[in-house]
């Protein structure tokens, strides 16, 4: 996920233990990362 979204894992693990919420570029991001599926993810990853 973190590399999708382009952030630490750190940054992922403090916004899903709630410590900080992702600011809104990041928070697209990440919705447009949910929509896609595990195949697409892979391609995504495997493409950088």
């Amino acid at each position: 996920m973190a590399q999708l979204v382009g952030a630490s894992a750190l940054s992922i693990y403090k916004w899903e233990s709630g410590q900080v919420t992702p600011r809104a570029a990041q928070l697209e991001k990440i919705m447009s990362v949910r929509k896609i599926g595990k195949r697409e993810a892979v391609a995504r990853l495997q493409a950088e």
